[in-house]
C-alpha cells in the first residue's frame, strides 16, 4: 500500500512511517458456477444398462433451469427445486418431470447446473524493519471472509458427472460445499493472526 518511506503518502516523522509504513493486502476472489448434474428415471438400466432418462411435461430444459434455487423449509431442510416440482413422495412432481419408464425407451438426458460457489480469502500484512536485516511481521488472513453459505449439489464429491434420481428424495441438498478432489474445504469464515521474524 502506497504507505511510508519511498511512497505516495509519507512523513518526515520516522515513528510515524514506522506506523503507517509496510503495510500489504492479498485477496484471492473464487466466483464459478455450480457443477454439472444428470437428472435419471432411477428405474435402472435399459437393455444397454444405461439408464433411460426421464419425459419433461411442458417444460424445456432451459425453463427448468431458471426455476433452480436455493431454498430452505421451516424444518431446516435444504433444496435446490421449488417446492411444485417436488410430489407429496419426494419424488420428481410427473406434471413436469416423469422417469422414462416405456421398456426398450430411451428419453431425454437433462444436464442441468448446480448451485453456485463464491468465496473470498483476505490477508492484511504489516512488515515493520527492526534493523536493516531484520523485519518483524504481522499478518491477519480470513478465510472465507464474507462466510458466504456454499451448498454442494447432488450428492458428494465426485470427479465425474454426478446423477440425480427424480424417483426418490429429488431435489434436497445434504452437503456443503467440496472441491471434487477434496474434502478438505474450510467451509464457514476462519481468521487466522500470524506473528513473524523474518532475518
Amino acid at each position: 500500500m502506497p504507505f511510508g518511506p519511498g511512497h505516495h503518502w509519507s512523513t518526515s516523522n520516522g515513528f510515524a512511517n514506522r506506523v503507517i509504513g509496510g503495510w500489504q493486502i492479498s485477496t484471492i476472489h473464487r466466483w464459478q458456477s455450480g457443477r454439472v448434474f444428470l437428472l435419471q428415471s432411477g428405474l435402472g438400466g435399459t437393455t444397454n444398462q444405461n439408464d433411460p432418462g426421464v419425459i419433461l411435461n411442458g417444460i424445456t430444459r432451459n425453463q427448468l433451469q431458471g426455476l433452480l434455487d436455493v431454498r430452505k423449509t421451516p424444518d431446516g431442510q435444504v433444496f435446490y427445486v421449488p417446492a411444485s416440482l417436488i410430489s407429496g413422495t419426494g419424488a420428481a412432481n410427473p406434471s413436469f418431470i416423469a422417469p422414462c419408464n416405456t421398456p426398450g425407451k430411451v428419453c431425454s438426458r437433462v444436464f442441468l447446473t448446480g448451485p453456485r460457489f463464491y468465496r473470498a480469502d483476505i490477508s492484511l500484512s504489516k512488515k515493520t524493519n527492526i534493523t536493516e536485516r531484520v523485519n518483524f511481521e504481522l499478518r491477519a488472513e480470513m478465510l472465507n471472509a464474507f462466510n458466504n453459505i456454499n451448498f454442494f449439489y447432488p450428492g458428494g464429491a465426485a470427479t465425474s458427472v454426478p446423477t440425480v434420481s427424480v424417483s426418490s428424495n429429488f431435489g434436497r441438498i445434504t452437503n456443503a460445499f467440496q472441491d471434487p478432489n477434496s474434502t478438505d474445504d474450510n467451509g464457514g469464515r476462519i481468521v487466522q493472526l500470524v506473528f513473524r521474524i523474518n532475518f
